[in-house]
């Protein structure tokens, strides 16, 4: 509502006078009748007095408070931090409070009469006489998003609400505009943000899943997907006991206690694919904020592969060292055994003592 949409304050007026008139003239017509109807009339004269000081008193108080209600509405239209503006049927603008003076760079005065869609840029106008449209059909306040323009041409996003208001006889509506540059700025950084992240998601080689309390999946990597042979569609219909090995089952009770209880838990998992094959899978899980879980998953098959080979080769060492240890330990007590005999013959030792230790 724009200041000049207010009404003024109503003049005090005397409804009362003319009835008060009449019983006076009463009173003088029956001066030479009957004092006791003089006396009548005088008093209903004096109550009527009484009653229209009483409507005066009213309307001074009602006046006043007419007066301190503009006198707010004044203060939040000038101060307001957004944009009020009353535009004609036309779509001229009529009224403009300071907040649209700024928002728009262009000064009160030079606002006024000016079409609206001036400061509207050229994608927008389509749907926004769309907007006006429906704004006298519904009767209802539209709200849209647009981009506007400034005096120097500097964009900006502007949140448009708009009521229709009848102007005394009139189509008038009113518009408030609130500048949402910073908001829509804010809102595209995040969009940034989150391809970024998806991207780095998705061309991780490791799986990330997504699933919700009661273990459904809601969200997997195309990495996941494909180590598990399914589709991310397929994936998205499945829970937690659908793809772990048989054999793994029984652990997930305890395990999902432990992710309930704030710990970040890593663990080798049986998991079973598609088409029926198994492989172990190291997984690092945690438990969101929301209640949901999200999973890191990494086929472990290749590296269980090289500790295996790992292993053997630890033990077939150990058997060669066991064998060469008592070789060497046979060939020892051989040699003893020979410098035996060249002593019961009387000949000297064929080893030294330093080979015998």
């Amino acid at each position: 509502m724009a200041p000049n949409d207010m009404k003024q304050p109503p003049d005090t007026p005397d409804s009362a006078t003319p009835q008060a008139a009449g019983i006076g003239q009463q009173a003088e017509e029956a001066l030479a009748e009957d004092p006791a109807t003089i006396q009548k009339m005088f008093r209903e004269l004096e109550a009527h007095l009484i009653e229209i000081e009483m409507r005066d008193e009213e309307l001074r108080r009602t006046h006043a408070q007419l007066a301190a209600s503009h006198a707010r509405y004044l203060d939040h239209y000038e101060l307001a931090p957004v944009g009020f503006v009353t535009v004609s049927d036309a779509g001229l603008i009529l009224e403009a409070n300071p907040a649209a003076s700024a928002l728009l760079g262009i000064a009160r005065a030079e606002l006024i009469g000016q079409p609206l869609t001036r400061f509207i840029f050229s994608e927008h106008p389509p749907p926004y006489f769309q907007y006006h449209s429906q704004i006298f059909a519904t009767g209802t306040t539209q709200t849209r998003e647009v981009r506007m323009r400034d005096r120097d041409g500097g964009p900006s996003w502007v949140l448009v609400s708009a009521t229709a208001h009848d102007g005394g006889g009139q189509p008038l509506w009113r518009v408030v505009l609130t500048d949402i540059t910073g908001l829509k700025q804010a809102e595209a950084r995040l969009r940034e943000s989150e391809e970024r992240f998806r991207l780095l998601v998705e061309q991780t080689p490791d799986g990330i899943f997504v699933a919700d309390s009661g273990g459904r999946y809601t969200d997997v990597n195309q990495a996941g997907a494909e180590m598990l042979g399914y589709t991310r569609e397929e994936i998205l219909r499945l829970t937690f006991t659908d793809v772990l090995a048989a054999t793994e089952i029984p652990r997930l009770p305890s395990q999902l206690a432990a992710l309930a209880s704030g710990t970040v838990t890593r663990y080798e998992w049986g998991f079973r694919r598609k088409d029926g094959s198994e492989f172990c899978g190291e997984v690092v899980g945690r438990q969101l904020p929301d209640g949901a879980f999200q999973g890191i998953l990494r086929d472990i098959t290749e590296r269980k592969r090289v500790e295996e080979a790992l292993r053997e080769s630890r033990d077939e060492l150990a058997r060669f060292n066991s064998f060469m240890v008592g070789r060497e330990l046979r060939m020892l007590e051989l040699k003893r055994e020979i410098n035996s005999l060249c002593a019961a013959a009387g000949e000297a030792p064929r080893y030294q003592v330093e080979e015998l230790l």
